[in-house]
């Protein structure tokens, strides 16, 4: 990759994650008004990923505080139709040799949509979520 390319993409990264911290700001000055008067705070969920020290991770986490926001860590989303190991992976017998979800579960998935999930529990008092790519989604520039 030549010089220029690495400086335009890291001048990329830059304007991205000053956007990022822009559209939190505001989302955090929109949501400042909270229903809950014991607790003020605005919750912004953090996606889940494995490097957590990674520095856009670990950047958007200082944004969000000091835009005067607490982020939040979200819990792995989980569907009651499929069963999961000690660790909260889904066992193998959902998983395709493709590591894509096997059929059945995707359509009991889709069929039953967040009804039959934890994700009430999860998305509790957040006000937004900032995607952080990794593993699950994958953000492409």
């Amino acid at each position: 990759m030549s010089q220029i390319n690495k400086k335009t993409i890291f001048m990329l990264r830059k304007i991205s994650l000053g956007i990022c911290i822009f559209t939190l700001t505001s989302i955090i000055v929109s949501c400042s008004s909270t229903e809950d008067i014991e607790d003020s705070r605005v919750y912004i969920g953090m996606s889940w990923r494995a490097d957590l020290g990674n520095e856009f991770y670990t950047n958007a986490c200082k944004a969000i505080i000091q835009a005067g926001g607490t982020p939040v860590l979200l819990e792995q989303v989980k569907s009651e139709d499929a069963e999961y190991d000690q660790y909260g992976n889904l066992k193998d017998e959902y998983i395709s040799e493709n590591d894509y979800l096997e059929s059945d579960i995707a359509e009991k998935v889709k069929l039953y949509s967040y009804n039959h999930s934890n994700i009430t529990d999860v998305m509790r008092n957040v006000k937004a979520v900032v995607f952080t790519g990794g593993e699950d989604n994958h953000l492409h520039f």
